[in-house]
């Protein structure tokens, strides 16, 4: 029964810390500086665009990779 209970302890901490680390990996998504969020637009998502999202894409249906 004490192992059941140290279990159950254990497994509540963790789902706690990781709703906590969640929450915080959010809210630095949410602080992307301008600049960067600027350069992704014109550079990185026109190259996936055109070379990755033929196969890539959840509009594509059955992914190929």
């Amino acid at each position: 029964m004490a192992r059941l209970t140290l279990l159950l302890l254990f497994g509540v901490a963790w789902a706690a810390v990781n709703h906590a680390r969640a929450d915080d990996l959010a809210a630095s998504a949410k602080s992307i500086p301008a600049e960067d969020s600027a350069f992704f637009e014109s550079k990185v998502r026109p190259l996936l665009a055109r070379r990755c999202y033929e196969c890539h894409s959840q509009d594509e249906g059955k992914s190929k990779g």
